[in-house]
């Protein structure tokens, strides 16, 4: 791909934020969004799924473009990695940062080659990869999954471990030292809070990225997960959606998206759920959008251990 565009001084600054499914990016991301404080940032955003439900939390999209009160921007990352940043890097105000939301089944090993593209350096440039981890949830998955999560944390140079509030402390001590194992050199912080300034981010000496030359997956999405969506033009009783959780498959291990329910005809409620775990909260009004459900579903292809 070739950038026709005014080449800058200094490569704009790119930070990969990865993490498994449900690990908390998006809040993360909303958190880095409302301390950015000026700083002007383009944020990707990608999911695995046919919809993309978190380019969809951000309302005013033009062009697969929302621009955002505080100066900041997001961008859908549906055309591609490379032609999200080049949209980015063509308009008039160029961002001071880009921030990157990986699916929760990518490979950060395969984003950051495509970002070590020769032709994107001098225009934007990887400096850092994030990666949570849920603490929670850890006991839990699979096998599959963690040699996800294993190749996740290869490659970060940041270590957010989340959801420390409702781990236990065995999964605390299991999401430190696998993290350790797997990448000796990141810098592990079991508080995302204290990371959330920019500066600090992106002049993290220690937390250099690392980018495999060589890199060969060992754990490809598409081989581990399938997705489907779940819609439905009238609203839904509560009875009715409870049914449509009791008949997802038992190795579904993600879902979100938002529900219309019909004893609250006027409120858009989002659906989040991480393994077993769902939740349904009000998240303001429908405004002139007619009321509808729309949920993309992930589960493993191979069904766990029933004994598990």
């Amino acid at each position: 791909m070739s950038f026709d565009i005014h080449q800058p001084s200094l490569p704009i600054p790119i930070i990969l934020l990865g993490g498994y499914l449900g690990s908390g990016k998006t809040t993360y991301l909303n958190r880095l969004l409302s301390e950015a404080n000026g700083r002007k940032l383009a944020v990707l955003v990608n999911d695995f799924g046919a919809i993309n439900i978190d380019a969809r939390l951000v309302e005013g999209s033009v062009d697969d473009v929302v621009a955002l009160q505080n100066g900041c921007i997001c961008c859908s990352l549906a055309m591609g990695m490379q032609s999200a940043i080049l949209k980015v890097l063509k308009r008039d105000v160029k961002p001071e940062a880009i921030v990157i939301e990986a699916s929760g089944v990518a490979d950060p090993g395969e984003v950051a080659k495509t970002l070590s593209d020769e032709a994107l350096r001098p225009y934007a440039s990887l400096e850092l990869i994030i990666s949570m981890l849920d603490c929670e949830n850890l006991s839990s998955y699979q096998p599959a999954e963690l040699k996800l999560i294993r190749e996740q944390l290869r490659y970060s140079g940041i270590v957010l471990l989340t959801k420390i509030d409702q781990a236990s402390a065995a999964n605390m001590s299991g999401a430190k030292k696998l993290a350790c194992e797997m990448n000796p050199g990141a810098v592990i912080i079991d508080d995302y809070l204290k990371i959330l300034n920019l500066d600090l981010l992106l002049g993290t000496q220690q937390a250099a990225v690392k980018i495999a030359q060589e890199h060969t997956p060992n754990t490809l999405a598409n081989d581990l997960f399938k997705s489907w969506n779940f819609r439905a033009s009238a609203p839904m009783s509560e009875a009715e959606f409870q049914h449509v959780l009791n008949e997802l498959p038992p190795n579904t291990v993600r879902g979100k998206g938002f529900v219309s329910l019909k004893d609250y005809p006027a409120v858009r409620f989002e659906f989040q759920m991480v393994g077993k775990a769902a939740q349904v909260q009000p998240k303001g009004d429908w405004g002139i959008e007619m009321p509808h459900t729309e949920i993309v579903f992930i589960a493993l292809k191979h069904s766990p251990d029933p004994k598990k």
